[in-house]
């Protein structure tokens, strides 16, 4: 059974959407093929924020941008942890676009907004609605599995 490591990028817009982001990171670990990591569980005072980052973006099989309109502000004025994340998923996002015509990189919109510019072109998973979390984690779940389209008659 095949594991998907996935890195969760969001901005620490308040307590409430870090709470969310932790919720949606602990939902996904109940998957015994799904590994997340998350700032709040693997980074402390002790560890170098940047290349946590760098190695959050360039080593797991996934990226989760968690969008909100502070991240898009953010991204495409690349300020702060959220700038530095942009910067490395950008590159990423461009590489695999080129190699494989698409990135691992999934939008997860949590506030109604725009994406942030390198993501314009991507589709997203719409968490805006609380109320609709499972349909919306269900696609989630489809497309980490690579199960996101609807076969082809034969």
């Amino acid at each position: 059974m095949n594991i998907n490591n996935i890195f969760i990028s969001y901005s620490w817009d308040s307590e409430t959407h870090k709470n969310w982001t932790k919720m949606l990171a602990d939902k996904l670990e109940e998957f015994f093929e799904i590994h997340v990591t998350l700032d709040q569980y693997d980074l402390d005072s002790f560890s170098d924020k940047n290349h946590f980052m760098e190695k959050g973006v360039f080593e797991n099989d996934i990226v989760l941008v968690v969008i909100t309109r502070n991240y898009v502000e953010k991204a495409n004025s690349r300020v702060g942890g959220v700038g530095i994340e942009t910067k490395m998923s950008s590159a990423r996002h461009w590489e695999e676009s080129l190699k494989e015509g698409s990135s691992k990189i999934i939008p997860i919109l949590r506030e109604k907004y725009n994406l942030p510019n390198y993501l314009k072109e991507k589709f997203y998973i719409n968490f805006c609605e609380d109320s609709s979390f499972e349909e919306s984690f269900e696609k989630l779940i489809a497309h980490i599995k690579g199960n996101s389209k609807s076969p082809r008659p034969e």
